[in-house]
């Protein structure tokens, strides 16, 4: 019985240790090393979409190898603000990704960050913002004439990968800025 107890244990925490891997090697990656072109200015063009994306979160700094210090949190109307004539890196036309931008972005195969860590080193694992408003669980507001607002915008949780609408109006959603520019 002992015996049999310790072997549960084991494949338990085998099985624990697997769910906590940051990649699992058995999924073909969505974001490999070689869709990206690495600049030496801490951006990075993804060459399937055209895209040039900043490594580091927005109060982070790139150091030239690595992202260092800690992103804060945005409500959705303070991440659109920070993008208007953000500067980086010679340029100053960066803006916040739309949804499918932003997904483009995740690693599949990864968790905790769902992204590519090479590509984006040091990326926090919380949400970030993208500037597609959800569309989708609108709240009337009686108070001021029945009048319709949009309370959720969508985002990008790098912990699994996932979109989630997040409320555009609330403090405590402290969603990651990551900026874009250009296209096909």
């Amino acid at each position: 019985m002992f015996i049999q107890s310790c072997y549960v244990l084991i494949l338990a925490l085998a099985a624990t240790n697997s769910l906590l891997a940051d990649c699992n090697n058995a999924i073909p990656r969505t974001t490999p090393d070689q869709a990206f072109t690495l600049h030496n200015d801490g951006t990075v063009t993804h060459n399937t979409t055209g895209l040039m994306w900043m490594r580091c979160l927005v109060g982070q700094t790139w150091n030239g190898s690595t992202c260092s210090g800690i992103s804060p949190g945005y409500t959705w109307q303070n991440a659109l603000q920070t993008a208007k004539g953000f500067s980086f890196a010679g340029q100053n036309d960066w803006r916040l990704p739309n949804k499918n931008e932003l997904v483009s972005i995740v690693e599949r195969a990864c968790l905790g960050p769902a992204i590519n860590s090479t590509v984006f080193p040091d990326t926090d694992s919380r949400g970030a913002w993208s500037s597609t408003p959800s569309g989708y669980f609108r709240d009337y507001d009686y108070n001021s004439s029945g009048r319709v607002r949009d309370y959720t915008a969508w985002g990008v949780d790098f912990g699994y990968g996932s979109t989630i609408k997040y409320s555009k109006i609330n403090e405590y959603e402290g969603l990651t800025v990551r900026l874009v520019r250009g296209g096909h």
